[in-house]
């Protein structure tokens, strides 16, 4: 297994990966790191791609993309057109679960710390016209939001033919709607079930790998249940519910059998790669 450490293979003898012809697939995690790293991490990522034969990823990864960060953009935008200013904001980012909570303020960084500390200057001084450049700035974020992703990858692999993937967020008078369709297999609009048949060998021994670790956590225990239930029943699979909590199986499944599996979660997606023969780089900070 090669592990990538500040940007670098690890492995001794491993050579660059241009130098090795060897494609990158970028899961969720990465594209976040994308758009949310400091200037010094995000050197390293773009270091990394320049190394790579190729840069890919899936319209699975990009569906996860859009359900979280780009939701969370939206939502920081509609929240900003209801408020006169940013201490009603951040009231309304406190009232969050601790889990939002961490999502919300990692986008706003350091400026969080800042308005809370300085609240009362910034809404004398500025006020209402802080307020419009933030919604400016949001706004020009969430419209190109879908096509950033794509920025430096080579190949977009689209098995699952998520549709939620090729619908943008729509400003709709002063708000953004970014809902997401929740597929039913009843309604289904993608391959999911013919993808996961396709791959029902894989599927079983990462299932396999999940019964046999000595500890899971929460994540991890809903995806053997769903899996359990799937490869009995594919088309539960077609539930949004149990897709989307099966994240990080589709996704391995999906890398291809020569490309590289970048993420920063090693945690999960270590001993389901390493059981199916997937190589596994991860992005340390």
């Amino acid at each position: 297994m090669h592990l990538l450490e500040n940007g670098k293979i690890t492995k001794s003898k491993s050579k660059k990966l241009g130098e090795s012809n060897i494609d990158l697939f970028l899961d969720t995690t990465i594209q976040l790191e994308r758009k949310l790293s400091k200037t010094q991490e995000l050197k390293k990522l773009q270091e990394t791609f320049k190394e790579a034969n190729r840069v890919l990823t899936s319209t699975y990864v990009k569906m996860e993309y859009r359900r979280s960060l780009v939701q969370d953009w939206v939502y920081i935008y509609n929240v900003l057109s209801e408020v006169e200013n940013f201490g009603d904001l951040l009231l309304r980012i406190n009232a969050l679960t601790p889990y939002s909570q961490r999502r919300i303020n990692r986008m706003i960084g350091s400026l969080a710390q800042f308005f809370r500390e300085g609240i009362s200057i910034i809404t004398e001084s500025l006020g209402k016209e802080l307020i419009e450049i933030s919604l400016h700035y949001f706004r020009l974020i969430i419209e190109f939001s879908m096509e950033d992703f794509d920025d430096s990858v080579s190949f977009i692999i689209n098995e699952t033919d998520c549709y939620n993937a090729k619908v943008s967020p729509s400003l709709r008078e002063n708000k953004f709607d970014n809902h997401t369709v929740h597929c039913k297999p009843s309604d289904i609009k993608c391959r999911i079930i013919e993808f996961f048949k396709k791959n029902i060998d894989e599927f079983k021994i990462i299932y396999e790998k999940l019964l046999c670790l000595p500890s899971l956590d929460n994540e991890q225990e809903r995806m053997k249940g769903i899996l359990e239930k799937a490869l009995k029943y594919p088309q539960n699979m077609a539930d949004y519910r149990n897709c989307w909590r099966c994240a990080d199986s589709i996704i391995a499944v999906e890398c291809p059998q020569e490309a590289i599996l970048y993420t920063t979660n090693e945690k999960h997606f270590n001993p389901i790669c390493e059981k199916i023969g997937k190589r596994l780089q991860t992005f340390r900070y």
